[in-house]
């Protein structure tokens, strides 16, 4: 079976169309080839960079989400344990030298081997600091920061990453 994109006009075999359930044939009328050409020329724009930049941390995304879960964990809560389990486990597998080095630090914190500051190491404000490990091969070095420092120190981490690729130099922060 053939179909014709209406993009590049030409005549492929169906299985050159993506998928997709709400057409006639079950298939998009934009062949695979024109679907990616357009997705890269999207890409290449500043807005859509933007966009895409800013999308997760849209204030109301985040709200949707966060009511989204609560519903899902009082209608639910068998389906709700089970996502939020399988995500601790995705994050564990694809982050093992991070979570190892959690784990080993918050053993410590519970032990009473490590103590816990009432203020942030950077601002000097009284807070509930967090720990901020900038070496997860050393797992009971860390900063004790608020979150506000924590946020700030990340941010300041990925500038400093995606200036090294666009320079592609080495840097300890790989």
């Amino acid at each position: 079976m053939s179909k014709i994109c209406i993009k590049c006009g030409l005549k492929k075999d169906i299985s050159m169309f993506y998928k997709h359930s709400q057409m006639a044939d079950g298939h998009l009328n934009k062949c695979i080839e024109c679907c990616k050409a357009d997705a890269r020329e999207h890409g290449k724009t500043e807005k859509a960079r933007l966009y895409d930049r800013n999308r997760p941390n849209k204030a109301e995304r985040n709200e949707k989400n966060k009511q989204r879960l609560q519903k899902l964990k009082i209608e639910n809560p068998e389906k709700y344990y089970a996502q939020k389990t399988k995500a601790r486990r995705n994050y564990r597998k694809n982050h093992s030298e991070k979570a190892k080095a959690h784990n080993l630090f918050n053993d410590a914190v519970r032990a009473g081997k490590i103590t816990k500051p009432d203020y942030c190491w950077l601002c000097d404000k009284k807070c509930e600091p967090e720990a901020h490990h900038p070496d997860y091969s050393k797992p009971y070095d860390v900063i004790w920061v608020c979150s506000e420092c924590h946020h700030k120190l990340h941010k300041n981490i990925r500038l400093i990453r995606s200036y090294y690729q666009k320079n592609q130099v080495s840097s300890s922060y790989e």
